[in-house]
């Protein structure tokens, strides 16, 4: 099995609250965070006993003809699984801001969208429940009795980085189905991968203090 190895760089924005600029292969994103703070354009439709998350993504080249829809599928899965991550119960009638740049997509868009995301929130000390970041895992298939070898399946898996041994928030594979006895591999390589990772932001973020 094989897990990519991405790097990160937290307080990559001058003058942002908190900033990550995020790489993984061809992909390039970079994501600001910022709040909690009064939004008068939604204090009438905010539960007076919590906060609310506004996530905005954009893709750097706007000339593809489904850029608006793939904008707004990036925004879903960050959104998705940053909200439940934010302790929207510790400012009540305020918003936290996430904003994030796909610079390039190398093929890796969701997955370095959801990490800078919530690395850049991790950087502007925004209260958190837990710190979703994803890797993916490459399941090699064996190939039959003198038959090609299957495409390999990968699986993104994201876990939650703020525990000694991160849960599992989420898991998508995409390629030929791998026997079940080969989820606690996955999950074990991936829980490797993500802990190096919470590992490298405290650092950082312990380095910037």
């Amino acid at each position: 099995m094989a897990v990519s190895g991405p790097t990160f760089e937290l307080g990559s924005s001058e003058g942002a609250q908190g900033s990550c600029r995020y790489v993984d292969g061809a992909t390039v994103v970079l994501a600001t965070a910022s709040g909690p703070q009064h939004n008068p354009e939604r204090a009438s439709s905010q539960d007076a006993a919590r906060g609310g998350l506004e996530v905005r993504v954009q893709l750097a080249d706007r000339g593809g003809a489904d850029r608006v829809l793939a904008e707004r599928t990036l925004e879903e899965a960050a959104r998705g699984l940053l909200a439940p991550a934010l302790d929207c119960a510790a400012f009540p009638r305020q918003v936290a801001s996430v904003y994030c740049l796909v610079l390039h997509d190398g093929g890796a868009a969701r997955r370095c969208v959801v990490n800078a995301c919530a690395l850049a929130a991790l950087d502007a000390r925004l209260p958190l429940l837990a710190v979703p970041l994803g890797v993916d895992v490459v399941v090699a298939a064996a190939a039959a009795d003198g038959g090609d070898a299957p495409r390999p399946t990968t699986c993104n898996v994201t876990m939650d980085a703020t525990t000694d041994e991160p849960a599992v928030l989420a898991m998508d594979t995409a390629g030929e189905p791998f026997d079940a006895a080969d989820v606690a591999a996955v999950v074990a390589a991936a829980r490797t991968e993500v802990t190096a990772l919470a590992a490298a932001a405290l650092a950082q973020q312990a380095a910037a203090s």
